[in-house]
């Protein structure tokens, strides 16, 4: 991609060395003259070239080679040098030699004159070294810095991906874990839960996997997780929940939510004590928000958070740079987390 517009600023500077000579002809405009200015810009162009598609990469890049790639460069200079000066001779010659009647009236060029062409012709062959010099290294900075960006990319989705393989695992594990708790108390009811869960791995399995999914579907994935953890909670546990119900055409990374409804479940239920767990997500035209709060022990045994919202803190960042915000806080026993994503316009 950054190779195009390189490539249209050398179409653009080749018409302009083809047009150069009729655009400062002028009224006096003529073949001849025409041909006199296109032999010396054309000289120009071949020093150009010479070092645009050979010389710069082999020998100016290597700092073994710099010291030959000046001296080339000098006498490749040189050489085109000399010959402009003697097809300046001869097509001087043909173009005086008619007006006169012997090579006596042969007008001479001052000293001077010539000095001061010969430098010009030699500044400009060495400044347009540079210029090509510059515009190498210039298109080398913006092919690099798109190999990183794409190297970026590259690792960021590699990133993600494992991610989601550690997210998965992690979620199932811990529900298995309260199914198991729950074959003790009503095997009908652990049954039904088994029968739920099959509906949350076959949503994780072909829904987690894809970029976006609708925000209706996310919505659902939770109130199914949210009913089979409902199962096992006991009457000492207020669980409150508030789900948006219009949520069409709106799209969402999968399972970015589900990490903190679950360590709400996780840190919020406490044996034999009152508690509670409050979910409430809503939904706006650009973006959604999630805010979880529940009741966390006075003696905690681990600290609230872990792989969870690691991961998830992981996630946003790779999904929604600069466009999301996630707080958490621990108050006089009461856990919040809330969350807040600009959603992107891309679908899945």
């Amino acid at each position: 991609m950054t190779k195009r517009p390189f490539h249209y600023l050398h179409i653009i500077a080749g018409c302009f060395v083809l047009l150069f000579p009729i655009m400062i002809g002028g009224e006096d405009f003529s073949g001849g003259l025409y041909v006199r200015h296109i032999v010396v810009l054309l000289s120009y162009l071949f020093v150009f070239y010479l070092n645009y598609l050979l010389l710069i990469d082999r020998l100016f890049f290597n700092k073994s080679k710099l010291p030959l790639f000046f001296i080339v460069n000098l006498i490749v200079i040189l050489i085109l040098w000399f010959g402009l000066q003697y097809w300046r001779d001869i097509d001087f010659r043909n173009k005086i030699l008619p007006q006169l009647e012997s090579l006596a009236e042969m007008p001479m060029i001052p000293p001077h004159r010539i000095f001061i062409m010969t430098l010009r012709d030699i500044l400009l062959m060495f400044a347009t070294v540079g210029l090509c010099v510059a515009l190498k290294a210039s298109e080398n900075y913006y092919r690099l810095k798109e190999q990183s960006l794409e190297l970026i990319k590259l690792k960021s989705e590699s990133e993600l991906e494992a991610l989601k393989h550690q997210l998965n695992p992690h979620f199932f594990f811990n529900t298995l874990n309260n199914i198991y708790s729950l074959i003790s108390i009503s095997q009908s009811r652990a049954q039904q839960a088994v029968h739920d869960l099959s509906k949350l791995f076959r949503y994780a399995l072909h829904e987690g996997n894809k970029d976006f999914v609708s925000l209706e579907s996310e919505i659902q994935f939770i109130r199914n997780y949210v009913n089979l953890m409902a199962l096992r909670l006991s009457k000492s546990v207020d669980l409150r929940i508030e789900l948006p119900g219009d949520v069409y055409n709106l799209w969402i990374a999968p399972m970015l939510f589900i990490s903190l409804i679950e360590n709400a479940f996780k840190h919020g239920v406490t044996n034999g004590e009152a508690s509670f767990i409050d979910i409430n997500i809503k939904s706006y035209s650009n973006r959604v928000e999630c805010m979880v709060c529940n009741s966390v022990s006075l003696n905690p045994v681990k600290e609230i958070g872990g792989i969870g919202l690691d991961n998830l803190r992981k996630r946003l960042e790779l999904l929604y740079p600069n466009k999301y915000s996630f707080t958490t806080k621990n108050d006089g026993g009461v856990y919040s987390s809330k969350l807040v994503i600009v959603l992107k316009d891309e679908q899945n």
